[in-house]
């Protein structure tokens, strides 16, 4: 029980340090905000981002922001995918892609 605690709290101070990293978020009516919204298998999450924002900073928020339950399922193996126009990324591409070309 004692590891399994201190394994939630090394979990929980890394995606603070992942959020950390991360930029501020951009008010709703703000010129060039784009809304991400991520389907995960038990809840959605969603955050603005700039259009400048790279899919590695999304990717980063992602994992920042999953529930414990999922962060060892998931990890960084998922895709961030756009529906119209079809755009899939895949852990290691497209890093320095922005939201505005993807």
């Amino acid at each position: 029980e004692a590891e399994a605690a201190r394994a939630a709290a090394a979990a929980g101070a890394h995606q603070a340090e992942l959020a950390a990293w991360l930029p501020a978020e951009p008010q709703a009516a703000a010129r060039g905000t784009v809304r991400v919204l991520v389907r995960l298998p038990t809840t959605r999450i969603s955050r603005r981002f700039g259009s400048g924002a790279t899919l590695q900073q999304v990717r980063t928020w992602v994992e920042s922001a999953l529930p414990e339950t999922l962060h060892g399922a998931l990890g960084d193996r998922f895709e961030l995918v756009s529906t119209h126009p079809r755009y899939v990324s895949r852990a290691g591409e497209g890093g320095e892609t922005t939201l505005e070309m993807a």
